[in-house]
């Protein structure tokens, strides 16, 4: 009986040690976690965590997801703190590691029938993600540039366009750092990294940073040699020629690409290089050829289970029917794209669609419809940090107060479109603005500021081999 009740002892307090040294243990998670990480990271059984729900020490979301209670937490770090500096640093590298493991895992899940489970755990796991890249710059170089290397895709669709770009360039200069002092970080992980700076900076409409990461990626590139490792790259670069309307060049770009997603049977990487493709030709006025490029990336999207693809060919799609003036069409695939956007949570795309709608029933002539589409566009745009969308949505804004004879509200809305080209450097994309602008003056009585306004119209267009007013 003695030494049942030593036995018996020994095992409480036992557990009472487990439940202590895992609390603190669970002090290394941001924002949550779950069993496998509170295993894995924490070495805290599932028996233990479920004692500690039960005392009320851990919460249980009741999906499968757990985090500390506040006073709790605050406690749980302090004893952490506690704790020898070595199984500290331990600690913080298993969940580095980890989570680097679960970037990676959603990563390959993005192009595929399970983007949206994706695209939900990389939200969940925000707070865990970055601390782990902040461990990783500060430890293991090569593990924060794989990590931003694969978050390339999270940061596009959630809209975290200036976080991404930060990280990874946060990611590159630290691997720059330890590079000088101890030998250089793998090639694949820098260029990986250089293309999601550049990507996010063309995001943000920073396209001279953006040409200037892509070309050293593609640079990088070369320099691994092989075939193929420069798809992304390519892919990126001509994205941003082609918003800098250097057509030919994005035409060599997008070639560039479509040749590497050959060479590695890379089909996603097909796909938008077949994207782009059809956005060249729709830009040339080429409208059978852009349509069947677009039907091409919509099969290979809907073959691979990819959401986001499909409601970029169907986005597509519309863009074509608008320009050949099929207006029911437009709307009927901008609205099938845009319930897409809304269920894979792409904030860029739905923006974008809502944008495309506001000025397919601008051009009805249901102006109230219009102006709330600009106006939620915008408000979409700004929160994501798209100062292109924002500037795209106040020129729709000015021609809507416009058309409604309010001029001066559209007087302040171009003017804002024009100083938001002009402050990312793209004068390219002022010629609609201007126009506008002069249309407006000439309204107002304004003659001779409207002929300045054409003019000025008309060089920018000249410059830039431009035809049409809002080309």
């Amino acid at each position: 009986s003695t030494l049942s009740s030593s036995s018996a002892a020994s095992d409480v307090y036992k557990r009472q040690a487990d439940e202590r040294g895992g609390l603190a243990r669970l002090a290394a998670f941001r924002g949550g976690f779950d069993a496998e990480a509170a295993r894995t990271v924490a070495g805290v059984s599932e028996a233990t965590l479920d004692r500690l729900v039960a005392r009320s020490l851990v919460a249980d979301d009741g999906d499968a997801r757990f985090d500390l209670h506040p006073v709790v937490a605050a406690y749980a770090q302090e004893k952490l703190d506690e704790v020898p500096e070595g199984a500290r640093a331990a600690l913080a590298e298993r969940h580095a590691r980890h989570y680097g493991a679960v970037v990676a895992a959603q990563d390959a899940r993005y192009h595929g029938p399970h983007q949206t489970e994706a695209a939900l755990r990389l939200e969940q796991e925000h707070a865990n993600v970055a601390a782990a890249i902040a461990w990783a710059r500060a430890h293991a170089p090569e593990a924060a540039l794989r990590m931003a290397g694969d978050l390339r895709r999270y940061w596009r669709y959630a809209g975290r366009f200036a976080e991404g770009r930060e990280v990874a360039e946060r990611a590159l200069a630290a691997a720059a750092g330890a590079s000088a002092a101890a030998g250089e970080t793998p090639l694949e992980a820098r260029v990986a990294a250089r293309v999601a700076a550049g990507a996010m900076a063309y995001r943000l409409g920073d396209l001279g940073a953006a040409r200037a990461h892509l070309r050293t990626a593609l640079d990088e590139a070369d320099a691994l040699g092989g075939e193929g490792a420069d798809a992304g790259a390519w892919q990126a670069l001509g994205d941003v020629a082609y918003a800098d309307r250097a057509l030919d060049e994005a035409e060599t770009c997008f070639a560039a690409a479509m040749r590497s997603a050959k060479v590695r049977e890379d089909d996603v990487a097909e796909g938008a290089a077949v994207t782009a493709e059809g956005r060249l030709a729709a830009r040339r006025r080429d409208f059978a050829t852009a349509r069947a490029r677009f039907e091409r990336a919509r099969v290979l999207s809907e073959r691979r289970g990819d959401a986001a693809g499909a409601a970029s060919a169907n986005f597509n799609l519309a863009s074509v029917a608008r320009d050949v003036g099929d207006l029911t069409a437009a709307e009927e695939r901008y609205g099938r794209a845009l319930a897409i956007d809304t269920e894979v949570g792409d904030r860029w795309g739905i923006a974008a669609c809502l944008h495309e709608l506001a000025a397919v029933v601008y051009l009805r002539g249901e102006h109230a419809a219009a102006e709330r589409r600009f106006r939620e566009a915008r408000r979409i745009c700004r929160a994501i940090g798209d100062a292109p969308g924002v500037a795209g949505a106040e020129h729709g804004l000015g021609l809507v107060a416009f058309a409604e004879g309010r001029l001066e509200l559209a007087a302040r809305c171009q003017g804002a479109a024009l100083r938001a080209w002009l402050d990312l450097g793209q004068e390219v994309r002022t010629g609609r603005v201007l126009w506008a602008l002069a249309r407006i003056a000439d309204a107002a009585g304004r003659t001779e500021i409207a002929a300045r306004l054409w003019g000025a119209e008309a060089a920018v267009k000249e410059r830039h081999g431009q035809r049409d007013a809002g080309s």
